[in-house]
Parts: structure tokens; sequence; C-alpha cells
């Protein structure tokens, strides 16, 4: 939405057209793909089968699994280097950034909310409308829903702009909030986030738009596929040639008598394995489009080698978000905190910088041994590392380590001699 100025009375009447308006297409599509991800998507495909044989509906849940395996660079938390904002963060400020990295690739947008309580405080909204100043390419004013977002006659929303800040519902009806409609921060407390660096003048971006969608195919195939198993397992039968309803009774443990000129016959069901050959074949030109390797049980074991050979796009498409997006969206989430914390009496310096870890490489136990080895011969690693490594959670506390270490060196060590003569090796 294009505004002139931000006054509250051109913002209140800009929205009380807009929200007349029954057009939720950006909104529904949204709402799809959190669907998909979240695996709630019977809706979209029972739609398709309720004519025909009545089976439960079968769903597969591939959306959410390609999505987690597109959003690398949040799987390991990354390290800020500066200490007054770490201590500022909340406790779940990387769990809210995982959150955000997959739903910007899964919808294309997102926003982050900031706010300001014991802490900083997150919001993940994914729901919003933005609105522009003429000529601006950048979103001066929010508005979301905050309750009722499916009962759209009811629902409330919340304003924010640099300047106003209130809630208003679907009537048309405005009112404040504690703070008078004011923002005190004098900042649009929001972070945004797109899938990829902005190629034209448009907010807006599709997201994974084409899993979603093959999500959808892969469901209706694999439901044909459970309606061509159950034909197949019972079969249509038909009778041909008779002039009468006189029932032809079967069973088991009956000997069917059929009229002159009577025959029965069976309708065979479809060919399950050439429907599953085509899911298949959605599933990999879909994994492949997204710079993923899909694998399915039958597939052959991989070396850790070959896997990250597999990879290598995936991995080189997650450097570049790191650098295009999610580096760019802290540095700005970072500004917009230090507006917020200086309001509220709190000094932070204005230097941050973000270290994101490597992922690790895929290794099998052989693999992962040698590498063990060969860094400990050239003095890389210690036995302690080690250990953190293969259980993090049980050796937290370098006690335990030190005593699991001290307990394979005493059982490794030689037995001591007990005698003069053992000692002379007699």
């Amino acid at each position: 939405m294009i505004i002139p100025d931000l006054s509250r009375i051109v913002v209140e009447n800009a929205l009380k057209e807009e929200i007349a308006k029954a057009d939720d297409k950006i909104l529904k599509q949204r709402m799809k793909s959190v669907d998909f991800y979240e695996g709630a998507h019977e809706q979209y495909i029972a739609k398709h089968f309720e004519n025909g044989p009545q089976l439960p509906i079968y769903v597969a849940n591939m959306t959410k699994r390609l999505v987690n395996a597109r959003s690398l660079v949040y799987k390991e938390s990354p390290i800020r280097s500066n200490d007054k904002y770490n201590e500022l963060l909340p406790i779940d400020i990387d769990s809210k950034m995982r959150q955000m990295e997959k739903l910007t690739f899964l919808m294309g947008n997102m926003a982050m909310l900031s706010t300001y309580g014991e802490n900083l405080e997150y919001h993940v909204v994914p729901y919003f409308w933005p609105m522009f100043l003429e000529g601006e390419v950048e979103p001066a004013a929010v508005y979301y829903p905050l309750a009722n977002l499916n009962d759209k006659m009811n629902r409330i929303y919340e304003f924010w702009s640099d300047e106003l800040h209130f809630r208003f519902d679907q009537k048309g009806r405005f009112w404040d909030l504690e703070d008078e409609g004011i923002n005190p921060y004098g900042v649009l407390p929001f972070t945004f986030a797109h899938r990829d660096p902005e190629l034209v003048d448009e907010f807006w971006q599709s997201g994974a738009v084409d899993i979603v969608s093959a999500n959808e195919h892969v469901d209706i195939l694999m439901q044909e596929a459970m309606i061509a198993a159950r034909i197949d397992a019972l079969g249509i039968k038909f009778a041909s040639g008779v002039r009468d309803e006189t029932p032809i009774k079967a069973g088991v443990d009956e000997i069917i008598l059929l009229p002159d000129g009577v025959s029965l016959g069976r309708l065979e069901g479809g060919d399950p394995n050439r429907i599953l050959e085509i899911a298949k074949a959605v599933i990999q030109s879909t994994a492949l489009n997204n710079h993923l390797v899909a694998r399915f049980a039958d597939s052959e074991a991989r070396s850790g080698v070959a896997l990250k050979v597999e990879n290598l796009e995936n991995w080189d498409a997650r450097a570049a978000s790191i650098n295009d997006i999610w580096r760019p969206f802290e540095k700005r989430r970072f500004a917009i905190d230090r507006t917020i914390l200086n309001y509220h009496g709190i000094s932070v310096e204005d230097e941050l910088s973000i270290d994101y870890a490597e992922p690790a490489a895929v290794l099998d136990a052989a693999e992962q041994r040698a590498e063990w080895d060969w860094m400990l011969e050239k003095g890389l690693i210690t036995k302690k590392e080690i250990l953190k490594q293969i259980d993090p959670d049980r050796f937290a506390d370098d006690a335990e380590v030190e005593s699991v270490l001290t307990e394979a060196q005493a059982e490794q060590a030689p037995p001591k001699p007990t005698s003069f003569l053992e000692t002379l090796g007699v």
C-alpha cells in the first residue's frame, strides 16, 4: 500500500479502505505454505477425491524436509562479538533466527519485531502488510493480524510506524495502548528478510512455491497409488449378460451359479509402481532445483566424501545467503535494537561482527577415526576435544572428561611386576 504521508488521519483512512477489500491472495498463499510445512495439508488434497473410493487422505511432508535441508545458516549458533549486546539478547535468539531462516526460504519475506522487557524480545511475524511512502522502496509502516487470523470479519491488527503505534479491528475501530498511540522508539522496530537479494524494486518474493506445488502433486499421486492398490487388492467385479435383478451370490465358501449367457469379470487397479516412479521424479527434480539431492530408502549408501560432493551446491548457497541476507539482517536488527536500548537508558557499543560456524563435514565412522588420528598426530586436537565432539552433553564438564581419560589410561597401562623375578623377566 502506498500512502502520501504518515499522519494519523491519512493512515487511518488508508487502513479503513484497505481492510474493506476482500482480496487476501498473498495472505492465503503464505498460509498455505505454512500449512504444508507443518504437515496440515489434508484440506488441499481431499477436495480432489470427493468421489470414488473413500480412503483416508495420504500426506507426505516433503516441504518441511526440503526447507530444513536448505536452511543451514543458523543450524549452529553464530558468535556475536559485542559482549554487552550479548548480555541483553534473549536466550532463544538463535531459535528465533532458525525459525526466521526457514520461514524466509519458505515464504519469500519475513519480518521480526524487536521490543524490550527485562531484556530484548523478538517476535517472528509471518503475516504482515507493509506500507510505503510514495517513491520509497523500504516500508515506512507495517500492520499485521494480532488475533483471529482465520476470521477476517473479527481480526484485530497492530500498526507500527516511526511515530505511531496503535491497534484496530476489521470494523475500522482504532484504539491506543499505554503509549497513547505514539511509538516511543522513534524508529520502525521491524527487521525484514528477503529470500534473495532484490533484483528489482519489488518487496514481495515468491518463496518456495515450487516445493509446495510439488508436495501437493506428490500427495495426489500417493493418494492415487493407495486407491490403485485398494482396487487391485479387492477388484471391481462386474457381470455382463444379466437380464433380471436376481442377485448373484459370491463368497469364498460358495459356488457361484450363473444363468445362461452371464459372465463375471473383474477390473484391475492401476499400476502403483508406475505412480511411485512419477512421484520420485517430481521429488528429485524439485530437490535439484533447490540445490539438494533426494535420496530414497532403496538408494545405495554413500561415503562422507561422496555426500560432501553431492551437497556442494547447497553449501555454496548457504555461504551466499550468509553474505547476501543474514549478515546484513543482523546488522540492521542490531541498529534497531541499539535505538530501543538507548530509549531505555542502556548504552551499547556500535560495533557488531558475526562469525557463522562452518558446516560440519559428513564422515562415516572409519573416516572420522582417520581424521582424529591424523589431527592427534599433528597436534591439532586433544583427546579431551575429541570426547567433547563425541558427546557434548556428557563431557561439558572437564572433570568428567578427566575422569574418563584417567580410567582409560589405567586400563591400557601394563600390569606392574609383583616380584623381583617378574621384574627381571624370569
